[in-house]
């Protein structure tokens, strides 16, 4: 039986086959996003800003047009 790894609630196993298994190093949790994530998360929120306006403006275009008819 392995030690947990951070964050899970199941036990883990290995077989003995090839001698005592070597835990494997996994990313630490909790780690915080880098400053190209920022820049990255910055740039998507700037276009969903973007893409939510345009539609704002073609719904209201959409209205005034069906207003026509």
């Amino acid at each position: 039986m392995l030690q947990r790894q951070p964050g899970t609630k199941e036990s883990r196993y290995a077989h003995l086959l090839s001698g005592e298994p070597q835990e494997a190093r996994s990313a630490p949790v909790g780690v915080l996003p880098s400053s190209t994530d920022n820049d990255r998360i910055g740039r998507l929120e700037a276009e969903l800003a973007e893409l939510r306006r345009e539609l704002h403006e073609l719904r209201q275009e959409f209205g005034e047009f069906k207003k026509q008819f």
